[in-house]
């Protein structure tokens, strides 16, 4: 069975006697698999001090299939949702502890109003620490969504969006995160264009 196992330097190869190009083609649980395995370039993860910053590049073919949740979907109306998340390129930013159990952002904490400070830092001005840089230009974050997990979870997960229509696709891009929140420094996360491009083609219900 073809899995996430499929590295990004198998998903393309030459067949047939015209040398025409065949882009390997999986099926739906398959393809999530493959675009969430972390060698495959796009899940990049940094680690500082006791901290892990990971960033996770989410294709639109893969957003339409999370939005499916499970419906078989025929290559039209895959199209039709993938267009829907074209305009914007999307991104998790997520930050974790090690060893740490219950909320993360009661770690270390010197004061209660260290903790609603936190909060408020995370919903409502995180946003503007996070850009992209893309060919000499710096793009604000568009899209910011906060996901608190309370005493769930040792880890915050931030949902990102930039705007497509200011990114050359043709160049490489690095999401840049001051932290601000648990004072590491600048976390840096570079995507070339192979990263993001070279992915392999999802195998639809065509009817």
């Amino acid at each position: 069975m073809l899995s996430a196992c499929v590295k990004r330097d198998s998903i393309v190869a030459n067949q047939g006697k015209d040398d025409k190009i065949s882009v390997l083609q999986l099926p739906s649980n398959n393809f999530i698999a493959w675009v969430r395995e972390p060698t495959n370039g796009l899940r990049k993860e940094h680690r500082v001090n006791e901290f892990t910053f990971s960033m996770f590049q989410k294709p639109s073919q893969y957003l339409a299939l999370i939005d499916s949740r499970g419906e078989i979907l025929s290559d039209s109306i895959l199209k039709q949702r993938e267009m829907e998340y074209s305009e914007m390129e999307y991104y998790d930013l997520i930050i974790s502890v090690d060893s740490l159990q219950g909320e993360i952002l009661k770690y270390n904490l010197s004061s209660k109003n260290d903790y609603e400070a936190r909060i408020k830092y995370c919903a409502f001005e995180m946003q503007k620490d996070i850009s992209m840089v893309n060919d000499g230009d710096t793009l604000p974050c568009s899209i910011f969504h906060f996901e608190r997990a309370y005493d769930v979870t040792p880890r915050c997960t931030f949902l990102l969006a930039f705007d497509a229509k200011g990114i050359k696709k043709d160049k490489p891009r690095t999401i840049v995160y001051e932290d601000n929140l648990f004072k590491n420094g600048i976390i840096k996360f570079h995507y070339t264009v192979n990263d993001i491009s070279v992915l392999p083609k999802l195998a639809t219900d065509e009817r």
